[in-house]
């Protein structure tokens, strides 16, 4: 275990070390006491009013972003969209896309979902990861004069213009907090693609959230398993604890989890 998170941390710990319990307040305790929220596969509205308590966050939203628009590759390709359709099949369905970054893989993953009147729920803080904040690079990604990036409002505009203002919901959160809500509203969720910050001993926590969440059957999916270091690690320490072989969808380096 020399070059896990911890020497001290067997694996038999971590295995359960993430586990989705809220460890809930009374506030928290009560509403869960009060709704008893059943299993279901909730619609957009549903989704909309129980996180914002409107039909559609959309037609509140007051664009900001005076930039041009910005385009970046997605990483999902149509051998992953064929693998997941043949495993989680093309009637209504509930995902979740967490790291979302400006909308371009989400675009793709709506796109297929809203033809079967499915719903896609995007987790992200729209803060930007290590690189954004600190290499030039991303100057004019961010736009942060003011401390606030405008990834948030890249997005929203890229799913205004894609036409998923009724298919996709912003969930604009950390990945902790959404997992955590998700497991209290218990929601029938047949996919996660995993693509946020790629940092080591987080995305292992994010894994195990995740694939907490999911049906049996259901699908976990990301990608940069050779690009990302800490991808690699986390996935390899994740899928050796739980008995885990991912497969490989034949884009890029995207990596595929079935949940037992």
């Amino acid at each position: 275990m020399s070059d896990e998170f911890s020497p001290f941390i067997s694996e038999a710990v971590l295995k359960n070390w993430f586990a989705a319990s809220t460890m809930a307040d009374r506030q928290l305790a009560s509403l869960k006491a009060r709704e008893a929220f059943p299993r279901i596969k909730p619609s957009f509205r549903q989704i909309s009013n129980r996180l914002f308590r409107t039909d559609n966050p959309y037609h509140s939203y007051q664009p900001k972003l005076l930039a041009p628009a910005m385009k970046y590759p997605a990483h999902i390709g149509a051998k992953t969209i064929e693998a997941l359709l043949r495993q989680i099949g093309p009637e209504r369905v509930l995902g979740i896309e967490v790291g979302s970054f400006i909308g371009s893989s989400a675009a793709i993953l709506g796109g297929l979902l809203r033809n079967a009147k499915s719903t896609l729920i995007c987790v992200d803080t729209w803060c930007g990861d290590i690189n954004m904040w600190l290499l030039d690079a991303f100057a004019s990604t961010m736009l942060k004069p003011d401390g606030n990036p405008v990834i948030f409002d890249r997005f929203m505009v890229n799913m205004i213009n894609s036409g998923l203002t009724e298919t996709v919901i912003p969930f604009r959160t950390t990945s902790v907090v959404a997992a955590r809500t998700l497991k209290v509203l218990n929601w029938d969720i047949d996919f996660v693609y995993l693509d946020s910050a790629h940092e080591c001993g987080e995305t292992f926590l994010e894994l195990s959230l995740y694939h907490d969440l999911l049906r049996p059957g259901g699908v976990l999916f990301g990608d940069d398993y050779a690009g990302f270091p800490a991808v690699k690690h986390d996935l390899d320490l994740f899928c050796r604890i739980h008995g885990y072989t991912p497969a490989f969808t034949g884009d890029r380096d995207t990596w595929m989890i079935v949940r037992k």
